[in-house]
């Protein structure tokens, strides 16, 4: 690894990197060059089973739901036309599990054209589990609080035919 740290004049460190290594090669998250097909034309795959080799020149819709493919060609074809950023999630049980994956999109430029897109990707399978979590355990507490508040409602409904009831009878031993 070619890196190496320096003081300059005003004694802030300078940091002689190899930028590959250190900021793609080796980043916790997945990243995938694209072009127009979705064929993968390079990335430092971050598969616990496979190398990059078993990805390269393969399509990324082979490696989620197929229920996504039509957003996911709509999210390509926008930053192929525009030029600007945009992003994802999906779900994918490529290798046997469910997994949940963020997107970030970013066109690669040459003279002002769009000729691939850089995949920025990031497992994020333990927030949408916990998510799912707090949104069932929130359907349950809404669940209840209806049960509860219907309950509620026929109490007072018995207490409000009590109280009539009650009246009625004190009204007719005073007559």
């Amino acid at each position: 690894m070619n890196t190496k740290i320096e003081k300059n004049s005003q004694e802030s460190p300078h940091f002689e990197l190899d930028w590959f290594h250190d900021v793609i090669e080796f980043a916790p998250d997945t990243f995938n060059i694209i072009d127009k097909d979705g064929i993968m034309l390079f990335t430092n795959s971050r598969s616990e089973t496979e190398g990059p080799e078993n990805f390269v020149n393969k399509s990324i819709f082979d490696f989620f739901l197929p229920e996504y493919a039509d957003m996911v060609r709509e999210k390509m074809d926008k930053v192929f036309d525009t030029g600007k950023n945009d992003h994802y999630e999906l779900a994918t049980d490529y290798g046997g599990n469910l997994r949940y994956y963020m997107t970030n999109l970013a066109p690669i430029k040459r003279n002002g054209e769009v000729v691939a897109i850089a995949m920025y990707i990031r497992n994020i399978t333990e927030l949408k589990i916990t998510q799912h979590q707090i949104h069932k355990l929130n359907e349950e507490l809404e669940d209840r609080v209806f049960r509860r508040t219907l309950a509620l409602k026929e109490y007072a409904k018995r207490l409000e035919f009590t109280e009539k009831l009650s009246i009625a009878l004190r009204q007719a031993r005073n007559n």
